[in-house]
């Protein structure tokens, strides 16, 4: 007897039973079977009554014997002619146990007229050896368990072509047609009981389902399309296994349940559960899986969609994330209410409508968006990827609440929405962050770009907080408003730079520098804090600030070098160990500000404009004095000064001039009068128009050489006028001219190498020794003693 199941390659989580012994005929009961044939119908009635009963229909030369036996109760005399038959009924005794059948032959007849209908009724066991075709209905209602439904044990054996519906309520039992050469119209079937009691259908063409209720698995193979009627329900509590043509299961009029699923289609597969979906090995042209719960995949699972993937899961989507399985598309949708999760080995193109509640995604490639597709995520996206763009496309938008990423070489995500960067590990070659709000990090944010970090948005404000940190290579930015950015490194300017109004500010724990033509243009203040500070000083760059502050160690290395290609504006507070400001326009330090600078000063108006450093006056508001005052705090070791415009300095402490300095106008004051003003042995001070000194102690001009008695500095001026409270001792290497009220409190020392003259309506007065000396020794003005 041929056995009744073939072992599925389809199952490989239990092994199968290979099939069920009938024994000989000998052993089983067969005289009690009875059958009898209605020839005004055409219909063959089959009846089994005793437990063990067994009916084995066949054809033999034309011929339906029952159990090998041609002569069939109820026929007219003699033998059944197969092409007589057009029905075939046969019922067995319910609860009678092991009742079976054998469907054998071919009862089509020499018109080629199929059977109309086969019912099959109370069951146990039934086996289809041969190629049944029927126009209309097959029928079969199973009894008892242990049994079922299943072709022949060969593909080559027992078919089923059924035209009409084929309904199989298997109870407890197996259904397995899985003849590739079955062709199904409409199916609706039914086991319950074990997890064992399959379902498993083979198909030459297009099936659909009016119901499934499976107690084990759905095992689907067609030649063509698998799908469902409306309306139909497809309930099976393990799992799914098509494959097809393409395969549409599910919608808003039905129940579908599966526990797990598995595709293998060259066309489009569409998926509507109405509970989790698990995924398993997937092979398909596209995918479209919607679960008002989640959808994931199994462990090991390999999900390869060529075209689109578009995952709808209301509570989550999760694929591909477990280390051991894969997922691949060729684009991705993805809508959910919970997280989405995707790693692809492949490339990701993320394209339609994408929401979720947060989102990650890896790939082994790089993550990119399609043209118009939006993606709108309401909590963190985290991307991990060769390369990721997003956002850089025609129409598209993206939004996110916050962000944290790993990209091996460039990052670049233009986002719709404020950016916040989180968690600690962020890492990319290159960095492009372009927002229409802001972009901030959070408190424990830690991010490190190997090259560039490129950031535009409405405000910038990075590495804020002791426990955050910033690292890159090189930084550009363009703000609507503000740009701040705490680095835990050296900071390096390239490319093009914007801020607008506010107060920017860069903070490095190194240095910051700038690369050859890099461009900083901003709007409103900037502070700059590092350990050195060299900007604008390199090749084709070009610098701009509204307002100006610098902090730097006050060391031997706490170096402040800047160039400015407009007017610089000094404010805030202001330290340096030695500083050198360079500017196309004025300079200028603001009514409230403190500059303090442990060595050298240096400022250079390149155009001849003025300087104007340190001073103090009254606060005016639209043109209206306040009656408040100002004065601006200026301190530092040595000063040197440069412009062929006027230079007024104010210092808070002693004046040492070093260094080559020149102005058109000169004054200097020395804390109104409490400390001295000085030059080093070696300076040079140009002053084309007059020298205004205000100190304690006025020396200047007076540098000799201890060993020659030469003069070593170099003073030139054209007019002098000073006020100090103590000695003035002034030596020029040129003629000049006193102007204005002067006056020296102790000794009073005037030295020229060219004429000393005095302006008409000039003053001068000394409290004691009064010494002049020029090229002729002859003076028109006297030096009146002070009162």
């Amino acid at each position: 007897m041929r056995s009744l199941f073939k072992t599925s390659t389809a199952q490989p989580r239990r092994v199968r039973k290979a099939g069920v012994n009938y024994g000989t005929l000998e052993q089983r009961c067969v005289l009690t079977t009875t059958s009898a044939f209605v020839a005004a119908t055409g219909t063959l009635n089959i009846t089994l009554t005793q437990d063990t009963d067994t009916a084995i229909v066949d054809v033999v030369d034309n011929n339906v014997t029952i159990n090998g036996n041609d002569q069939v109760l109820g026929s007219i005399a003699g033998t059944l002619a197969a092409d007589a038959v057009r029905q075939i009924t046969v019922s067995g005794v319910i609860g009678a146990p092991n009742q079976s059948l054998v469907l054998d032959g071919n009862f089509t007849d020499a018109a080629g007229r199929d059977l109309d209908n086969v019912s099959v009724n109370n069951i146990n066991e039934v086996s289809v050896f041969g190629d049944y075709e029927i126009d209309g209905a097959f029928t079969a209602n199973l009894d008892g368990t242990g049994g079922g439904i299943a072709d022949g044990p060969t593909d080559a054996s027992g078919s089923l072509v059924v035209g009409g519906t084929t309904t199989i309520n298997a109870g407890s039992n197996v259904i397995r047609l899985d003849n590739t050469a079955n062709d199904f119209n409409l199916f609706n079937a039914t086991t319950t009981g074990s997890f064992d009691n399959d379902i498993i259908i083979g198909d030459a063409n297009t099936i659909q389902f009016s119901g499934i209720q499976s107690a084990g698995d759905l095992i689907v193979e067609a030649g063509g399309f698998i799908g469902d009627i409306d309306g139909a329900d497809i309930i099976v509590a393990r799992d799914g296994r098509f494959t097809g043509t393409s395969i549409t299961l599910g919608s808003d009029t039905q129940t579908t349940n599966f526990f797990r699923t598995a595709f293998t289609a060259s066309g489009t597969v569409e998926l509507q559960e109405d509970s989790n979906v698990i995924l398993l090995t997937t092979d398909v042209q596209s995918l479209r899986v919607t679960s008002p719960g989640g959808i994931f995949d199994g462990t090991r699972t390999s999900i390869n969609v060529q075209g689109l993937a578009e995952l709808n899961g209301n509570n989550r989507i999760r694929l591909g994330d477990n280390g051991i399985d894969s997922f691949n598309a060729g684009s991705v949708t993805f809508n959910s209410n919970g997280h989405v999760s995707i790693s692809e080995r492949s490339s990701t193109t993320i394209v339609g409508e994408n929401r979720g509640l947060s989102w990650t995604s890896r790939s082994i490639g790089d993550i990119t968006n399609g043209v118009g597709a939006t993606i709108d995520i309401v909590r963190q996206t985290g991307l991990a990827a060769n390369n990721v763009f997003l956002g850089n496309q025609a129409g598209d938008n993206v939004e996110t609440g916050a962000l944290f990423f790993f990209a091996t070489d460039r990052f670049d995500l233009e986002a719709d929405s404020d950016l916040v960067i989180i968690e600690r590990k962020n890492e990319a070659g290159v960095l492009d962050l372009s927002s229409t709000g802001t972009i901030t990090d959070d408190d424990r944010a830690y991010t490190r770009i190997r090259g560039l970090a490129r950031f535009t948005a409405e405000s910038v404000d990075l590495g804020d907080t002791r426990d955050d940190q910033f690292n890159a290579g090189a930084i550009e930015f363009e703000t609507e408003t503000t740009f701040r950015l705490n680095e835990n490194s050296s900071t390096n300017i390239v490319g093009t730079s914007e801020a607008g109004l506010g107060s920017s500010v860069i903070n490095s724990a190194g240095d910051i520098t700038n690369s050859a033509s890099a461009t900083v243009d901003v709007e409103g203040a900037i502070g700059f804090f590092g350990d050195n500070i060299n900007l604008g000083n390199q090749a084709n760059d070009d610098f701009r600030f509204g307002v100006l502050t610098f902090n730097t160690a006050v060391s031997e290395t706490g170096v402040v070098d800047i160039t400015e290609d407009d007017s610089t504006l000094i404010n805030g507070s202001n330290t340096a160990s030695v500083l050198r400001i360079q500017s196309l326009g004025a300079i200028e330090d603001g009514q409230q500000s403190t500059v303090n600078v442990s060595g050298n000063s240096r400022f250079t108006a390149l155009n001849n404009d003025q300087i104007v450093l340190g001073d103090q006056g009254d606060i005016f508001a639209g043109g209206v004095d306040t009656g408040q005052d100002f004065d601006a705090i200026f301190n530092t070791g040595s000063l040197t000064v440069a412009t062929d415009g006027d230079v007024s300095v104010e210092e808070d402490s002693v004046i040492l001039l070093t260094g080559d300095n020149r102005a058109n106008n000169l004054t200097l004051n020395a804390g109104l009068g409490q400390f001295n003003i000085g030059d080093t042995q070696f300076a040079n001070i140009a002053v084309a128009g007059t020298l205004d000194v205000t100190g304690a102690l006025v020396n200047l001009g007076t540098g000799v050489d201890p060993d020659t008695g030469e003069t070593t500095d170099n003073l030139t001026l054209a007019g002098l006028r000073f006020n100090t409270t103590g000695n003035t001792n002034i030596s020029a290497d040129s003629g000049f001219e006193l102007v204005g009220d002067s006056c020296s409190d102790e000794l009073l020392i005037l030295n020229s190498t060219g004429q000393i003259t005095a302006d008409v309506d000039a003053t001068f007065a000394a409290m004691d020794t009064v010494s002049l000396n020029d090229i002729d020794g002859e003076f028109d003005f006297e030096v009146a003693a002070k009162a």
